[in-house]
């Protein structure tokens, strides 16, 4: 009995470890990584939502808030006023919740007047209730993915892009031109029932509102050994790890000649617009004249990029994305000469 009980004990304390670990798996595989000025706000909304479920189901029974704080050491001053405490989350969690949603989605910081901001924010019930409800969801499924991954020996690589909704179905579409251009043949099909249902479990309650967060019509590009999946802020490519890496280096080659963005920061985003118009008219007018007008415009984009004061990453990634480009105005120059 006495190993028993060692045992459970042993279970509860590692029970917050491995819950944090299946939550953090659930919100990558909903949202893939997301850049850094929203993954502030969307880990408090996740956290504050999935606590509002756990407060709603203590004031509604007793019995599961007894068991819930078990969990925690709550102090003795504070055990009467659990219940009143419980009701205060249940209240507020989703006025929090509506007032961050501004951070996570472009049209909501858009809002002006009073009532503009009011409606915001009191949206924050529906998007909790379905946040919450979506990520338990998640909590429960996600590690049966995890297992069948690591079973068949597949590997996972992120690409981070930025892919507006109108965009997004025609990124797909030049993704896989451009593989299938090299050998990697894809079919379209729908994302996984185990990504579909919580999705559609967040949009019923969220709207719009998650439409910089989760693609309302998720598309798998898959071939033999292969997963694709894009989303708003990521690209995952999944796969035996041979197939994976192939495909990941296609991706990143051709994603330049896409709407997508390669970075993340919106200062990073008006340098790397530059670089694609410099792009774009380079494709459309070949010869020496237009190469040498193109370096030009290439040399002045680059002493901007220097002097900025962007993260490493999005500095690393402007630069990857000049040298795509530069790489084409030469063979802009020397095609005539071919």
């Amino acid at each position: 009995m006495a190993l028993f009980q060692a045992l459970l004990a042993a279970l509860f304390r590692s029970m917050g470890s491995i819950l944090n670990t299946a939550f953090g798996w659930a919100t990558l595989m909903l949202f893939g990584r997301t850049p850094r000025k929203r993954r502030t706000a969307l880990s408090i909304v996740s956290l504050g939502s999935v606590l509002w479920i756990i407060a709603l189901l203590g004031v509604l029974s007793p019995s599961i808030a007894s068991f819930l704080l078990a969990f925690i050491t709550v102090p003795e001053f504070l055990e009467k006023w659990m219940r009143a405490l419980m009701i205060l989350l249940v209240a507020t969690i989703p006025l929090g919740v509506g007032a961050l949603t501004r951070h996570l989605h472009p049209g909501a910081r858009a809002a002006r007047g009073p009532l503009a901001q009011m409606g915001a924010v009191l949206r924050g019930y529906p998007y909790t209730i379905g946040f919450g409800l979506t990520l338990v969801l998640l909590v429960v499924l996600v590690p049966l993915v995890r297992a069948r991954d690591v079973a068949r020996g597949w590997a996972t690589t992120h690409i981070p892009v930025i892919v507006e909704a109108d965009d997004y179905h025609s990124v797909v579409t030049l993704l896989r031109r451009a593989l299938r251009e090299r050998g990697i043949d894809t079919r379209l099909e729908p994302v996984s029932w185990v990504l579909r249902l919580p999705t559609r479990v967040l949009a019923f309650f969220a709207g719009r509102t998650i439409d910089g967060l989760v693609a309302q019509d998720m598309k798998s590009m898959r071939a033999e050994g292969l997963e694709i999946l894009l989303h708003p802020s990521d690209l995952v490519v999944g796969g035996r790890p041979e197939r994976t890496a192939a495909a990941a280096a296609i991706l990143l080659e051709c994603l330049i000649y896409t709407k997508a963005h390669l970075t993340w920061d919106e200062e990073s985003h008006r340098l790397e617009d530059r670089l694609q118009s410099i792009l774009h008219e380079t494709l459309a007018r070949r010869g020496p004249r237009s190469a040498s007008s193109s370096d030009t415009r290439l040399r002045t984009v680059e002493r901007e990029i220097r002097q900025t004061h962007l993260p490493y990453e999005e500095i690393e990634k402007l630069f990857r994305i000049k040298l795509q480009v530069e790489t084409e105005v030469l063979r802009a120059a020397l095609e005539p000469m071919v």
